[in-house]
């Protein structure tokens, strides 16, 4: 899969039926947030992308807004 390869809404809702949920393309602060291993949520906080996955996270747990710090951490760790 390359950089070049990329799933529209359209496709992914031909696929899935309805999509819940979407985060806006932001290429370079993903890539900086992967490589360097810092949460975009850290990285990048104001960008769109960050702030898509902050209010994402609010609609999945309504009462985690009063527990934000560490957040994501808590939600992806295995």
């Amino acid at each position: 899969s390359g950089a070049d390869e990329n799933l529209s809404l359209v496709d992914a809702k031909r696929v899935l039926a309805e999509a819940y949920w979407t985060v806006p393309n932001d290429h370079r602060n993903v890539s900086q947030s992967v490589n360097q291993g810092i949460p975009i949520t850290e990285l990048a906080p104001k960008s769109a992308c960050a702030r898509s996955l902050s209010k994402w996270v609010s609609q999945l747990l309504p009462h985690a807004e009063k527990q934000r710090e560490g957040l994501f951490d808590r939600l992806f760790k295995g």
